[in-house]
């Protein structure tokens, strides 16, 4: 999942947001990359961009960050397995995938005219 920031009245990066992207990742065991520009005084609002782009993995960490200058973050790492080990030992031994009952989703996820 790619999201992207929203711009913060002239303030570095928000360790609160950081936080809950983490606790997004976690949660769903998927990894998040979290993007913005950065530039100050944008617009005709004058708004600040922070920056802080960031990749957190299925267990809400932090892997790759960049602060509040342009640039680019590269973070090398095995998806499947990454997901995988989130989803069974790294997660207090449990084993998650076993309590989905994808014969329901299709019921769940419908769409009435």
């Amino acid at each position: 999942m790619i999201t992207k920031r929203t711009p913060a009245p002239t303030r570095r990066r928000s360790t609160e947001g950081v936080t809950g992207y983490q606790a997004n990742a976690f949660f769903n065991q998927m990894w998040l990359v979290i993007s913005d520009h950065c530039e100050t005084g944008a617009h005709s609002t004058g708004v600040d961009y922070y920056g802080g782009a960031c990749i957190i993995n299925p267990m809400g960490e932090e892997v790759a960050t960049l602060g509040p200058e342009e640039g680019m973050i590269i973070y090398t790492a095995d998806l499947d397995a990454e997901v995988l080990r989130s989803r069974t030992e790294s997660f207090y031994g449990l084993t998650l995938l076993q309590d989905r009952r994808p014969e329901l989703y299709r019921e769940v996820s419908a769409t009435t005219s």
